[in-house]
Order: structure tokens, then sequence, then C-alpha cells
């Protein structure tokens, strides 16, 4: 796109008859003090003034792009380690590279054979037929919801409502596919917040979401320290912050009414529960089978390594929706969230 500017020529010109030694906000400070030094005047002072004032925002520039890409969250600003910055990017990138992998007795290192072979693993692992059946009978589902709460969860959401949502995203989280992170929401939010906001209030009226919202980029995160096969790396997926800002407002709207309709029994993923009641619990059901017991004791360890997410159907998520809030709306919008999107690797 660049080359049929009508000025690309002329600006590359103009910027490669000069030898580049530093940055440019440095020789142009120089220049300004070598000026002022020579002609020490109220022109050269405000000019070399502000060199000076060029070279701290680029520097601090400098500092923000090295501080997001080396993934640093509690760096002070002004510090200006880039050194430091560049050697935790560095370990990043080798932790997270894949140098080789065990596959079927064979430690592959050709990087070729390993992108295809993840890509067709975990291509199998999201994408494969569900395990619960797509007919589910819901109708011994507890409906501890009252018509006020229903109301609550299937509400249009206002421009307050979609700006809280926005701004409680972490700006330090990485971008989605479309290179736009939170950060850029948060600071254009007063020039971008009708656009947004209308695009909310579509997908909330039951329109499909443009493949790019909901398009997201399939990450590998190592679950150990030198991982050997792929059921050691752990899946994440990086949305848009179109699409994370739908989901917040369901999750936002979901957690004011899961405690009624889940069971005391599941403490994790629930507002106001401890994941830890559970891990005490299990601690004292293991600590009681050292009790002699007429008719013996079994325990049954069940390893979940499929998403959950990927093993349930379509018309299972919308049964059970359907049933708790008595709003197809709602069903709807689950649905949605469940089918709508692509994924790239």
């Amino acid at each position: 796109m660049w080359t049929t500017h009508s000025e690309f020529l002329g600006v590359v010109r103009r910027n490669l008859q000069y030898p580049t030694v530093g940055s440019a906000a440095e020789r142009g400070l120089k220049e300004a003090d070598e000026a002022y030094d020579q002609d020490p005047c109220d022109r050269t002072l405000v000019e070399r003034n502000r060199c000076s004032a060029e070279l701290v925002r680029a520097l601090a520039q400098e500092e923000t792009f090295w501080r997001q890409k080396s993934g640093i969250r509690w760096a002070k600003d002004g510090e200006r380690n880039t050194r430091y910055f560049h050697s935790l990017l560095q370990k990043r990138r080798f932790r997270g590279t894949i140098f080789g992998i065990q596959h079927e007795g064979e430690y592959l290192t050709d990087p070729i054979a390993i992108k295809d072979l993840a890509a067709s693993f975990f291509q199998r692992l999201l994408t494969a037929e569900p395990v619960f059946p797509e007919e589910m009978d819901s109708e011994h589902l507890e409906d501890g919801l009252t018509d006020e709460d229903r109301r609550f969860l299937c509400v249009m959401p206002t421009l307050e409502e979609v700006g809280e949502a926005v701004f409680s995203i972490d700006p330090d989280s990485v971008a989605g596919p479309d290179g736009f992170g939170a950060v850029f929401f948060h600071t254009c939010w007063e020039i971008i917040a009708e656009d947004v906001f209308g695009a909310v209030t579509e997908f909330f009226r039951g329109e499909q979401m443009p493949k790019g919202f909901t398009a997201t980029t399939i990450s590998l995160i190592p679950k150990t320290a030198s991982p050997t096969c792929w059921s050691e790396y752990r899946p994440i997926s990086l949305c848009n912050v179109t699409n994370k800002i739908c989901t917040k407002l369901m999750t936002i709207r979901l957690g004011h009414v899961l405690p009624k309709v889940i069971s005391l029994s599941q403490s994790g993923f629930v507002p106001g529960r401890l994941l830890s009641d559970n891990v005490l619990l299990a601690q004292e059901l293991i600590h009681s089978l050292e009790s002699r017991r007429p008719d013996g004791n079994v325990v049954f360890k069940l390893d979940m390594a499929k998403p959950m997410i990927g093993s349930v159907g379509s018309s299972s998520i919308k049964s059970c929706s359907e049933r708790v809030s008595h709003n197809a709306g709602l069903a709807w919008w689950l649905v949605l969230f469940h089918t709508a999107g692509s994924r790239s690797w």
C-alpha cells in the first residue's frame, strides 16, 4: 500500500541521504545543542527544549513497546531498562518455541512436520463430535431464578454498561488477530464508543457477528518446564476485544444469578465460592478411606483432559439455557458464542 502513495519515494530518498547513527531524536537533540552553543539565543533555546522533550517522549514510547512485548506488568514507568525487557522477551520466545516433539515413538525436530502435527492434533481436539447427546433431558434441572432475574439477563445493554465491560478488560492483555488491544479501546473510547455500542446491540438483537469479530488465534502454553508431547501443551484462544466485550457483558450478568442455579457442590468458577473448599473436602474424604468399613471404599480419579466446551453440543446448551432462563434470546446468544468464530494457529 505504501508504495502507491505519491510521497513514498520522496520520503525514502530524504531519509536515506543521511547516515543513521543512533536514533533520530538523539541526533536532533545533538544538533540543537550544537546550535545553542554557537548561538545562545531564545530561538535556539526553544529548539533545544523541543528536541529534548521529543527525545524523552521517544524513550518513553520505546520503554512501553518493549515492556508490552516482554509481558512485564509490574515494571514502573520511567525505568527504561530495555536490555532487561529484551532478555525477558528472548526467554519467552525460547520457552514458547517447540524445537522437538514425541510422536508415535519418534522424536521429530523438523519445523514443518511439527507445525502440521500441532494443527492436526488440536484441530481434532477442539472440533471433535460432542460427547454428550444433542438431545438432553432438562426437566430435572432446578429453576431458582425469579422473573426479575430473567429480565435482568435479557435486557438490552446500555452504553454505560458496555463502557464498564470495556474498561474491565486488562489493558495489557494480548491482542487478538485484528491487533487492536484493550488499551486502544480504553484510549480511544470517546471516539469509538458509539460504533462499538452499535455492534454490541446488533449482537444482542440476534444478529450473527462477522467472522472478523469472532476470529481467534490458538496459542499453545507449556504445562511443564520441558514438554515433549502435545498433551503437555494447553491451547488458549486469543480473542478480539470486540468479542470479549459481548462475553464480558454475559459473564457479568450470569455472575449475578449463577449461585441460584448451580449446586453448592460446585465451588469453582462461581462468585462467592472458593475452589479450595472442594480441595479441603477431598482431603477429608481421602483421610476417611483409612477407616475400615464392612462394604469397602472406592475412589474414582477422572482426568478432564478435553475442554468441556468442545464436548457439549449446541442443542444441549440451548436446551439447558432455555429451561433455566425461560427465554429463547439468552439461549440463542449462548449458542452464538459456542458456534461462531474461526480459529487460526
